[in-house]
């Protein structure tokens, strides 16, 4: 993948003080939160159970029992029952920073980890389209108050992002290195991609997406002995991480994926969004309607099984069976569905977790009538606390522009000979997620495009390098490339 916008580090100080002020910005914004939960909601960062979501709960619970009582288990009392439904990474790393420095200490890394992803993201950005699109990637990341809210949580997704980005970063340079590249890079980019796997199941099908593109590449340059053994190496780096877990998982359960979770998203969030649609209704009585007429256990039931003295295995069994049925039941349905997840997952705010966070109240649907400029809409909008009014519109132009800046930044990729490949890399890997966003249904939110944002701030910064680049660097930069292969 070749992009010659870009430019060279001919003054690697200027970047370096660029990444300064981007870093300062991130940590300026997320400490100010940090801080202001001190203040209003200080028992919030000692106590891991006073996060609102019980998958966060979960997280933490899970990694005590690995690193203090040698159990895989979400359970909170003997015997532990062994859990399928979790992937490791993150329980240990969420488990171990909670048992060293308590909740506090696991929210202060994130911060941390949010001001490395700015980096990445500058330094990516800065090496394929230019250092001014690098500073508006870094700054669309560093001014993101939804990474910086979730930097407040015992959730996964800021370290998902960081080591997507990482993974981005090594994919998107050493494709450019053109024969230079061995196959031994690739091979890490692979175990990056494994590692990514055990994060959160979303990062399940990247390698393939990855592999696809190198071999496609390949194909197209004429260089497909290249291009299979680069693909090849990156899917043996992932299966060397992942592989072992889903041999444990078949060898304890008879389940030979890498997660129950997948079954419980399509039954009861993919399939119930066609329900909701069909029928309106609401979720949950969407979930019962399939639970009564396929005989299935209820999501909770699945989630929580050594509760109930359930078989995880049966019931992921009876479910999977159903699957077929439920998918092309109301197949338009089913569409509609998800392109609904998908837009209010696109622009959803997360303010109101923030409010959660800080003690302040926030009533999103009290906001119903705004499309309308109903009046009380509006009265009710400003009777909530001005940070958390201000977050909210912030929040909501900060992911308007971004869209529109990353869906303009990849036609223009797209649209241009001498970065079409790149282009066409960020809408594959962009294409992915956004199928896993549709997959959460109608009820999809903010959280679910967490994995989008680094390739949107990528995006959304080669706009700016494409309208900086004059068409005689570009003739001069895409020979350049052409020479290299």
């Amino acid at each position: 993948m070749t992009s010659p916008i870009g430019e060279s580090m001919r003054d690697p100080s200027k970047h370096v003080r660029i990444c300064y002020l981007i870093v300062l910005l991130c940590l300026a914004v997320d400490l100010s939160l940090f801080l202001w939960t001190a203040h209003r909601n200080g028992t919030y960062l000692e106590d891991y159970r006073l996060n609102s979501y019980s998958d966060a709960r979960g997280y933490v619970v899970l990694g005590r029992n690995i690193w203090l009582r040698g159990k895989y288990s979400r359970a909170t009392a003997p015997p532990y029952e062994t859990d399928v439904f979790r992937t490791p990474v993150y329980p240990l790393w969420a488990g171990g920073l909670e048992i060293l420095g308590g909740i506090k200490a696991l929210y202060l890394s994130q911060i941390f980890l949010h001001a490395v992803l700015c980096v990445l993201l500058f330094f990516l950005s800065s090496r394929l389209f230019g250092v001014k699109a690098g500073l508006v990637s870094g700054l669309f990341c560093a001014s993101d108050l939804m990474l910086s809210t979730l930097s407040l949580t015992a959730m996964s997704e800021v370290l998902f992002v960081v080591l997507e980005s990482a993974l981005l970063f090594a994919f998107f340079s050493w494709t450019r290195a053109g024969p230079a590249a061995s196959g031994r890079r690739f091979l890490a980019i692979g175990l990056v991609s494994g590692a990514l796997m055990l994060v959160r199941p979303g990062g399940l099908y990247l390698p393939v997406v990855l592999a696809a593109l190198i071999a496609v590449n390949a194909c197209r340059l004429g260089v497909w002995k290249d291009g299979l053994r680069r693909a090849s190496a990156l899917i043996l780096g992932a299966v060397i991480v992942a592989g072992p877990w889903i041999a444990r998982n078949y060898l304890v359960f008879r389940i030979p994926r890498l997660t129950t979770n997948d079954t419980v998203v399509l039954v009861y969030y993919t399939a119930a969004g066609s329900y909701q649609v069909h029928f309106g209704v609401d979720q949950e009585t969407a979930q019962r309607m399939i639970a009564t007429e396929y005989g299935l256990e209820p999501p909770t039931k699945m989630w929580n099984y050594w509760r109930y003295g359930a078989s995880p295995t049966e019931m992921d069994r009876k479910a999977r069976e159903a699957l077929p049925s439920l998918l092309t039941k109301y197949p338009l349905d089913l569409m509609t569905s998800s392109a609904l997840g998908v837009a209010r997952g696109l622009v959803s705010p997360s303010v109101r977790l923030m409010g959660e966070i800080v003690g302040e109240r926030w009533a999103p649907g009290e906001l119903n009538g705004l499309s309308t400029f109903a009046r009380r809409a509006v009265r009710r909008l400003l009777d909530h606390h001005p940070v958390l009014f201000g977050a909210y519109a912030w929040q909501m132009l900060h992911t308007l522009s971004l869209l529109l800046f990353a869906a303009v930044g990849i036609i223009g990729c797209m649209t241009s000979r001498s970065a079409r490949t790149t282009g066409i890399a960020l809408a594959a890997i962009s294409a992915y997620f956004i199928l896993l966003l549709g997959v959460q249904g109608i009820n999809a939110y903010f959280r679910f495009r967490a994995p989008l944002l680094p390739l949107e701030y990528l995006a959304a910064g080669s706009m700016v390098g494409l309208l900086r680049a004059n068409p005689e660097d570009r003739t001069r930069r895409a020979a350049r490339d052409r020479r290299r292969g």
